[in-house]
């Protein structure tokens, strides 16, 4: 599954049924009127009439044709018989509305039917056939052959041509509605609107192996490094954060804004991101006024100094013809360390490009302070404030300059792309030229001053990268310091604990002691008063033995024979007394040694009582010490810390210890004085790329010459090479050039891949992922900027048909559906970013959040942003107001008249409070139709504006993405009957994160409330919540300040 081949042919089929787009209203296109008696006859004088009419000289009217559309129809059909075919449910996607077109066939000025250029539509077969073709330029070729046979049959006769058209006309069943002709003044360039601006790239891609490319359709990136900083995130990296926010990442320019203000901390790692990691493809995603454009323009500001430096740096400026382009004339190449900064912007709309190059050479956006330096640096001021057009006067061509307003400083940027777009570059170069050649003053010093300021500018980066490491030092030491502290407290109780219950322990062994010591006394005394006792036994049984002795009766052995038995008495006597003396004796001995043991026991307790209390002191005393040891430890990296401290200047650091807000609004490193360095040397390098210009005006006015005449050269073997080196030079001139995606394609078509050396996309989230293949493989480095929060993609087909190709050639809803976008391809292929979710990564995420009050911002963050976006203005002055007006009525295709008439009532009296606000409010709806019918009604009270292309201040939220507006008002339509449409509408928050954050200080919503309260949708229930707990705490507050 997605295999890069199976990718680019399901884009192929997509963008096939893009083609034969065809506004039957446009001016130009002719219908039917009444019979046509001869066809060649009316084109005939048709081509004449335009010839005179257009002032069309026979040199150039020789390239003008016709062009006939058969077959017009409403490309919804061709969506209804896919769903029908594969059984596909509806959906109530607000689509982009269109006509098509079957077949286009062209004719030259002489009515010869130019078959290389016949255009049959693939929705065109479907709606015929039914089904999707095996192979669409086959059918292509064979439908042409059959017109080719029939004008081939026909030629010889009479009135050939008007045969062969009728005959067309009778196959498409032509009538007024589904028949045009049109005049096509130049064949080569005013036809190509027709065909998908994106095939040819497709189909080249597919031969193609570039690094962009593969990883660009690829899968995810192998490596991701997660840039979550909120510091309770487990993923919470402070390390990574630290080496991006390095002062030496910082960029060397500025552009010159209010130096009081720094970017935000996401804004400025995303800037240090983007100019120094060696990453090919990058995407920073950026919720609606987190300041991207203001990113932009410091990393382009940084690019340019880079630019300066390398030229300032080569001891030559003039760079000498090397490229052979025509006969003997050669073009210098830029060098690669110079052309390697050149920027290219490109979008998907005209809007997005317009609103990035029309606003960075304003002088609006340079801060009061940097004015006079600006002026004086003189970057073309006059030229970027003119309108300039090419005059012939007789043989001489001339430029002349019709001055504008003067709004801008310097030629900075400007709009590519289109033909029309790049004819006014290619004059305003020349006009360059002239003004080099002409009223210039060369100064060379320009150099040197160059470089001394960027030499200070790098001693003062020095001199915070060393601040940088020694806060990292005091990071460090801090670090270690709280680790040692909490280990040091930890153990310290630990011990203490530890020592109570010791203490406790040995208190109850030396108590235990004690009793026992007591008990021995007791017995002490005892024995001492019991042997007492056995004494006077002892003397008394020794009295009674001696008395025994005495009673010994006279010549005892005669005794003996003659009186035995008072012998035997005596005998008796005598043993009684001796054993009596023997027991008292023994009894006496046993006391004796009894009590030398209790002696000896209580002298051994006496002994253990003192040990325990010597082990009691000696404990105190150590666990004492270890504090003292450790608590000066810890004093002397105090001390260590303090002192780092004071080496330090006041520029503040990187400080994890801030709550989210204040981190996300920080800005380490970055002073007013390091700010102004920068912005000084980024105005500096402006005279140095001007002066360098007035050195190579001759290489600049030969890629001019290269680049308007391309057909001349792409042929040759080093044309590639030749248009290429002619490119550089331009696009080194004007610092930055737009285009869309549409005409990119065609601008850059003969330049060869990795041509483009810087590609920036604006609103990627807005763009088809296959509107940037082709910027792709021409890119070296490409950064992608915009929020899939945001709008997604203007589909042209039904999101079920999408999925429907993507199933049969086996690619996921990643490349093919409705949230598919640039945006989340290059977010997928980027190293840096950030898990919104556990499974959703996005691109470097900015958090900070400039444009709306509240509650406008607060319903941004809660439903697009799980809160994680900082209200960067002061909360007294970020308070706003909001309302939901719930209006009922009945809807005709989803237009409410009943909300429309509020609405009208609603403008038409604050207009007439105040006038001026007509300037400061839009009118914004999910719907199509409903916006459509609103412009018509508020036209009622002269509020809608337009121009050209259709209203300005009214339109779907689609038109409204990068604006801002002071008041908004969301008119949602659809009633119960269009409940499946209402459900569309807030499904996903994309549409009211939009609408809402397009108020800068007002928004209201105009709907039925209950109605949409009933659809079970998230986004519509935080919003009414979110609105309705304000207003509470409004009146709240009103209520207080009364």
């Amino acid at each position: 599954m997605n295999i890069k081949e199976n990718i680019l042919d399901a884009w192929i089929v997509v963008e096939k049924l893009s083609e034969g787009s065809i506004d039957p209203r446009e001016p130009g296109m002719m219908t039917l009127e009444g019979e046509i008696e001869n066809w060649e006859e009316h084109f005939r004088e048709f081509l004449k009439q335009k010839k005179e009419r257009e002032k069309l000289s026979d040199k150039a009217f020789r390239n003008s044709g016709i062009v006939l559309f058969f077959g017009i129809f409403d490309f919804e059909e061709v969506i209804d018989i896919l769903k029908r075919k594969y059984n596909l449910a509806d959906t109530y996607e607000d689509r982009s509305k269109s006509k098509k077109f079957t077949a286009a066939l062209f004719f030259d000025k002489d009515l010869g039917f130019l078959e290389n250029r016949f255009f049959y539509t693939m929705s065109g077969y479907i709606r015929k056939y039914g089904d999707f073709p095996k192979d669409i330029e086959e059918a292509e070729r064979d439908l042409s052959n059959q017109i080719r046979g029939k004008i081939d049959r026909e030629r010889n006769k009479e009135n050939s041509f008007h045969s062969v058209l009728s005959w067309l006309l009778e196959q498409y069943s032509a009538d007024l509605s589904n028949f045009r002709y049109k005049f096509v003044r130049n064949l080569d360039h005013d036809a190509v609107n027709l065909h998908s601006f994106f095939i040819r790239d497709l189909e080249k891609a597919k031969k193609l192996k570039t690094q962009n490319l593969e990883r660009y359709l690829g899968e995810n990136a192998k490596e991701r490094i997660n840039l979550d900083s909120r510091k309770e995130s487990p993923d919470f990296c402070p390390e990574i954060l630290e080496e991006i926010m390095q002062p030496k990442n910082y960029p060397d320019g500025r552009f010159p804004g209010n130096s009081d203000f720094a970017l935000a901390f996401m804004q400025q790692a995303a800037t240090n991101i983007a100019i120094h990691d060696l990453e090919d493809m990058r995407s920073i995603n950026g919720p609606p006024g987190t300041g991207k454009t203001t990113l932009l323009r410091d990393i382009f500001a940084h690019m340019l100094v880079r630019q300066a430096l390398e030229i300032c740096s080569r001891l030559g400026k003039s760079i000498q013809g090397e490229l052979n382009y025509w006969e003997k004339a050669k073009i210098g190449i830029l060098p690669e360390e110079i052309a390697r900064e050149n920027i290219v912007v490109a979008s998907s709309n005209n809007g997005a490009v317009q609103n990035i190059v029309r606003e960075l050479p304003q002088k609006v956006s340079i801060s009061e302070e940097f004015l006079e330096q600006i002026k004086e640096a003189d970057y073309f001021t006059h030229i970027s404030n003119c309108d300039i057009k090419e005059e012939e006067i007789g043989n001489e061509r001339i430029l002349t300059f019709k001055e504008k307003e003067e709004k801008c400083w310097g030629a900075f940027s400007m709009e590519g792309g289109s033909s029309s777009n790049m004819q006014k570059l290619l004059l305003a170069i020349e006009a360059m030229e002239q003004e080099l050649n002409t009223s210039y003053t060369s100064d060379t010093s320009v150099y040197q001053r160059f470089l001394c300021r960027y030499q200070r500018m790098e001693e003062r980066k020095r001199e915070l990268q060393k601040c940088w490491k020694k806060s990292g030092e005091m990071v460090r030491l801090k670090k270690q310091y709280g680790r040692e502290k909490e280990i040091f407290e930890k153990e310290k109780e630990e011990k203490r604990q530890q020592a109570v219950i010791e203490f406790e322990s040995l208190e109850k062994e030396a108590e235990r002691c004690r009793l026992e010591t007591e008990e021995l006394r007791q017995k002490f005394a005892e024995s001492v008063s019991e042997t007492a006792v056995l004494e006077e036994g002892l003397k008394q049984a020794q009295r009674n033995y001696d008395t025994v002795r005495l009673q010994k009766p006279a010549f005892l052995w005669i005794q003996k024979i003659f009186n035995p038995s008072g012998t035997k008495a005596y005998f008796e006597s005598l043993t009684h007394a001796n054993d009596t003396l023997t027991q008292a004796e023994k009894r006496k001995t046993d006391r004796m040694k009894e009590q030398a043991d209790l002696e000896k026991c209580l002298a051994e307790k006496q002994r253990k009582i003192s040990g325990l209390m010597k082990q009691k002191q000696h404990s105190t005393e150590a666990v004492s010490q270890w504090e003292k040891k450790k608590e000066k430890e810890l004093e002397m990296q105090l001390d260590k810390i303090k002192k780092l401290e004071k080496e330090l200047p006041d520029v503040r650091g990187i400080d994890f210890s801030q709550p989210y807000e204040e981190f996300q609004k920080s800005n380490p490193w970055s002073d007013k004085e390091f700010r102004i360095m920068q912005t000084e040397l980024f105005i500096d390098s402006l005279k140095v790329k001007k002066q360098f210009l007035y050195e190579n005006r001759k290489n600049l006015a030969m890629a001019r010459t290269i680049w308007k005449k391309q057909w001349e050269y792409v042929s040759k073997e080093n044309g590639a090479k030749i248009i290429t080196a002619a490119w550089q030079w331009l696009n080194f001139a004007v610092p930055v050039i737009s285009t869309t995606f549409a005409s990119l394609g065609r601008m850059f078509a003969n330049m060869p891949v990795n041509s483009i050396h810087n590609l920036f996309v604006d609103e990627a989230g807005q763009a088809l992922p296959q509107a940037c293949v082709g910027a792709v493989f021409r890119s070296k480095k490409i950064m992608a900027v915009g929020d899939p929060a945001q709008i997604k993609p203007v589909l042209t087909l039904d999101s079920k048909v999408l999925r429907l190709i993507g199933r049969y050639y086996k690619v996921s809803e990643k490349y093919l559906s409705e949230d598919a976008s640039v945006q989340t391809l290059m977010d997928d292929a980027g190293k840096y970013g950030f898990y919104k979710t556990k499974e959703e990564w996005i691109g470097i995420p900015l958090w900070v959040h400039r444009r709306s009050n509240e509650p406008m911002f607060s319903i941004s963050n809660e439903i697009s942003y799980n809160g994680l976006m900082v209200q960067g203005k002061p909360k007294e002055k970020a308070r706003g107001k909001a309302y939901w007006y719930s209006v009922k009525g009945t809807a005709d295709n989803k237009f409410v008249k009943e909300q429309a008439d509020f609405l009208v009532d609603l403008i038409a009296r604050r207009m007439k409070e105040e006038e001026s606000l007509k300037e400061e409010i839009y009118v914004i709806s999910p719907f199509r139709n409903v916006a459509q019918q609103m412009a018509r009604e508020l036209e009622r009270i002269h509020f809608t504006k337009r121009d050209k292309k259709g209203p300005v201040n009214v339109g779907t939220v689609h038109t409204f993405q990068g604006k801002e507006a002071k008041i908004v008002y969301l008119i949602l339509g659809a009633d119960e009957a269009s409940r499946g449409a209402a459900g569309w509408a807030v499904s996903e928050p994309n549409i009211m994160n939009v609408a809402a954050t397009r108020a800068k200080e007002e928004f209201y919503i105009i709907g039925d409330k209950e109605l949409y309260r009933s659809l079970g949708s998230v986004t519509a229930n935080k919003t009414i919540h979110i609105l309705e707990e304000y207003a509470e705490k409004f009146i709240e507050q009103e209520a207080a300040t009364v």
